[in-house]
């Protein structure tokens, strides 16, 4: 994926789509986004006149994906879709779905590679008979190998037809890393997707094994931990006499510590959110780094194209939707930046609930997808989104905002004054991925 400079608003159009042919869904699982406090997504298929509407960005396309918040192979035409895309795209641009697999048969995996799809990859939470069913609806462990027994037999996985799957990684779920990737390996699957937990509210952000703090807040508190257990001090005592008038000589010594920790951060213009760093250092990811590594090692011997997420944050963030020229089209046929501001839903964000409203640039009923690209109100908000110049918000150590909490008021601006609502975005951060 190319990275583009700050000045620029990326491609001239297009390169990537992700098309939302349905928000229908047969399963209701807890951790969905669908299933999320205050989520407000209706059902419904994403019309052939919308889906045609699409039709003068599809030549530019490198990538189309056709799935959203629901489950593709619900729309009752999705085979057509996949058919009217595939004769205007350049040759050699790929068309994926991301599905559960519940409905998927041979014929409907022949069906479908007969249209033009040459992607399909398949949701994998777990593989655990007595987890895997309350992660995903009642699914069984055996749905999962029917359902790419069903995509091999259709042609997936041989001839240039990409079979593959996708893993949401959980405290609970961490332990079954390495053998997930080796079932993915032995059923023939080409790549295998690792993403964090994304937390759409605060039981799943205890399932999280993602530190948000970025790499220089961690780095400088790792620093003045250390120099305080040199000293016989512990920083996480501090909070506790912060508010006493009169403190001991220990309790001076611990505050002196904590104050030139902060004065170097902001001299290095980082933000440190004290209470958040001993908070992730007391839940840690205990086993993380071994069952990557040992992940690695089984995708290597299997030809795996294995994802995996990052660890922890970086300084630097990366958004990869903006980067690569994506597009994000609702079954309504409004159009996004990205996934995370393509509905209204809830999250969880550093232990507070968080009201995500979307941002839409047009209707592509109503202009076409390049005239939407190219309008200011897209071409600026990719212009700014590249700059990253919007708070590192999980190491604020303010009290939440409204930024934040995105309660009654809509996003104006943050507190450094920009105008795109990523600053509390976690996708830039490395520890999320999707087909897309």
């Amino acid at each position: 994926m190319p990275i583009l400079p700050a000045t620029s608003s990326g491609p001239a159009t297009p390169a990537r789509l992700v098309a939302e042919v349905t928000t229908r869904c047969n399963l209701h699982c807890p951790d969905c986004p669908r299933q999320a406090p205050g989520s407000r997504v209706m059902d419904g298929d994403m019309s052939p006149e919308t889906f045609r509407a699409l039709a003068p960005a599809l030549p530019g396309l490198d990538f189309l994906v056709l799935t959203g918040l629901g489950e593709p192979l619900l729309h009752p035409d999705l085979e057509g879709l996949v058919r009217f895309a595939r004769e205007r795209m350049p040759r050699g641009a790929g068309i994926g779905i991301q599905t559960n697999g519940l409905l998927l048969t041979p014929q409907r995996a022949a069906s479908l590679a007969r249209a033009g799809l040459d992607t399909l990859c398949l949701s994998v939470d777990s593989l655990r008979p007595d987890l895997l069913p309350g992660l995903r609806g009642g699914t069984r462990p055996r749905d999962l190998e029917r359902a790419l027994a069903a995509a091999r037999a259709g042609g997936f996985g041989r001839g240039g037809l990409r079979l593959g799957a996708e893993f949401v990684l959980r405290r609970d779920t961490l332990a079954e890393l390495p053998g997930v990737v080796e079932w993915c390996g032995r059923q023939g699957c080409a790549f295998l997707l690792v993403t964090h937990l994304l937390p759409y509210g605060a039981q799943a952000e205890a399932q999280s094994l993602f530190n948000p703090h970025c790499a220089a807040a961690r780095d400088i508190f790792a620093r003045y931990r250390e120099q305080a257990a040199a000293e016989g001090l512990d920083l996480a005592d501090y909070l506790r006499p912060l508010l006493k008038y009169a403190k001991s000589p220990r309790e001076e010594r611990l505050g002196a510590l904590v104050k030139a920790m902060l004065s170097e951060a902001a001299g290095q213009g980082v933000m440190l959110n004290l209470a958040g760093l001993l908070a992730w250092e007391r839940r840690g990811a205990p086993g993380l780094e071994a069952g990557f590594a040992r992940a690695r090692e089984i995708a290597a011997r299997h030809g795996l194209d294995l994802t995996l997420p990052a660890a922890a944050a970086p300084h630097r963030r990366e958004c990869r939707f903006v980067e690569s020229g994506a597009l994000f089209v609702g079954r309504d046929g409004d159009a996004h930046p990205c996934p995370f501001l393509w509905h209204p839903l809830g999250c969880s964000l550093a232990g507070e609930d968080r009201r995500v409203r979307p941002v839409t640039f047009g209707n592509v009923a109503q202009a076409s997808p390049a005239d939407i690209w190219q309008a200011e109100a897209c071409r600026g908000f990719r212009r700014e989104a590249l700059a990253y110049a919007y708070p590192h918000c999980a190491d604020c150590a303010v009290a939440p905002c409204d930024d934040i909490r995105g309660g009654a008021v809509a996003f104006e601006s943050d507190c450094f004054g920009g105008a795109v609502p990523c600053g509390h975005c976690p996708w830039p951060l490395g520890g999320f991925f999707c087909l897309s």
